[in-house]
């Protein structure tokens, strides 16, 4: 199932102090600044609706700021509005990758300015709609060519009884008994898992759990728990087909939501640990004692302070 996760974006703010964000200079834009605005505006919009947000790993204080400000849906239109001008001024001329970040922005300001309309209850055509929220519409097709493909399913599926009568019958085949689900589940699973790690490597002790749940207005969801672990709901209400399930694990699991979450949540980890590195690098605290390579200069301080018992600085 399709949904906003900001674990990416917030990997781009692993130094961030504040929800603040001043005017940005359109002949050079902050990225860490301009991303801090862009997830306060869109944590703002989930304290109106619960499922704008679905997960979310970065800074605690934008989630912070955003439930004490709660923003009204005209101030957070108001400030997507701007953002999104002030966006189209940023120069990208001279930078290929520059210009690629800025556009996605773009499109979020575009889909959280439709998602406003929506809570707002405004009808949207749903080529309209699905243009501003996805910058995708669905292929027109006439009625032959849609005749065309029944004409041929009728060729596959001989007999007297109605089409739609004999492909029901032939997807009957291939339900799964609720009895078995969870083997066929785990056997796609380990599958669609195993044909992953030939593209992709996953981190060590990355694992997710499994609940079988009914009454949803979906098939699967996928919640990531971070620590590289998620939940997985399967819907039951609706028979399970064998030949339905991989495509189900790959677009959840395996190489669907879950390594997506993944592969946000290990470039969280590299930002960390560069600034981490970096600034080991450049604090004077935590260089090595030029008489002594075992011993840091905070650590000499923290020596001569006990022998003298006052507090260098």
């Amino acid at each position: 199932m399709t949904k906003t996760n900001l674990i990416v974006a917030a990997a781009l703010l692993a130094a961030a102090c504040t929800p603040e964000s001043p005017k940005i200079s359109p002949a050079s834009p902050d990225m860490d600044v301009l991303a801090r605005e862009y997830l306060y505006l869109e944590l703002s919009m989930g304290q109106h609706d619960a499922s704008h947000v679905d997960a979310y790993f970065g800074p605690a204080e934008l989630q912070t700021a955003a439930a004490k400000d709660a923003l009204s849906l005209d101030a957070i239109l108001e400030a997507a509005q701007n953002f999104a001008a002030r966006l189209d001024q940023v120069d990208t001329s001279d930078d290929a990758e520059l210009a690629v970040r800025i556009d996605g922005l773009k499109g979020r300001m575009r889909a959280l300015v439709t998602r406003i309309a929506i809570n707002r209850g405004e009808k949207i055509a749903f080529d309209d709609e699905s243009a501003q929220l996805f910058d995708s519409v669905a292929p027109d097709y006439d009625a032959a060519h849609f005749q065309s493909i029944l004409d041929q399913i009728d060729a596959a599926l001989p007999g007297d009884e109605p089409l739609s009568a004999r492909v029901e019958a032939f997807n009957e085949r291939f339900e799964v008994p609720p009895e078995k689900l969870s083997a066929v589940f785990e056997a796609a699973m380990a599958e669609c898992r195993r044909r992953t790690l030939e593209h992709i490597a996953l981190p060590e002790g990355e694992s997710f759990t499994i609940e079988y749940v009914s009454d949803k207005p979906w098939t699967g969801y996928n919640w990531y728990l971070g620590g590289f672990k998620s939940h997985i709901d399967i819907c039951t209400d609706i028979p399970m087909k064998a030949h339905v399930l991989p495509s189900l694990v790959a677009h959840e699991a395996y190489p669907g939501h879950h390594v997506q979450a993944l592969k946000g949540a290990i470039a969280e980890k590299i930002v960390v640990g560069r600034l981490k590195k970096w600034q080991k690098e450049v604090a004077l605290l935590d260089q090595p004692f030029v008489k002594d390579a075992d011993k840091t200069v905070g650590e000499l301080q923290t020596e001569l302070t006990a022998k003298i018992g006052e507090k260098l600085s």
